[in-house]
């Protein structure tokens, strides 16, 4: 399938290696296995997810964003990626961290790229006005489709 027609920004090394499982071929006694190498991707801590993130920064890139928002578990790979992406483009990465403590969200803030993001761990309706506080343009986002419905 062609995604030519949709804004890209390539960030990964592509194509990820394919590496054959001898040992666990052998143990079944005879089909030849092999394993994906995306953890070879080469941006954040590797992972499928920048497959999706080259069509996402390349849309923000188009619309001149400079800062992206996402969310996620406190463990969240999307969420390192994201980050990891914004800093290569020179972008913000807001990060909204669930599921943790506050201890734990910095924690993970601090194991990505933390000069290149905020972090807030906290439930969406307080992030929304977290955000509301911050961004000028918080209240047009509703009308453009953006933000809590």
């Amino acid at each position: 399938m062609q995604f030519t027609g949709f804004p890209r920004v390539r960030l990964a090394h592509l194509p990820t290696p394919l590496e054959e499982m001898k040992n666990f071929s052998k143990a079944l006694d005879g089909p030849r296995l092999f394993v994906k190498r995306d953890d070879s991707t080469g941006l954040g801590f590797g992972g499928n997810k920048i497959r999706k993130l080259e069509f996402l920064m390349g849309e923000a890139l188009e619309r001149k964003a400079d800062t992206v928002i996402t969310t996620g578990g406190v463990q969240s790979n999307h969420a390192r990626q994201t980050a990891a992406a914004a800093k290569k483009l020179g972008m913000e990465a807001i990060l909204l961290l669930r599921g943790g403590s506050l201890r734990r969200v910095r924690e993970t803030c601090f194991s990505i790229v933390s000069s290149a993001l905020r972090c807030v761990s906290s439930k969406p309706p307080t992030f929304w006005r977290w955000i509301k506080r911050r961004t000028s343009s918080a209240p047009n986002w509703k009308r453009r489709g953006i933000g809590p419905t």
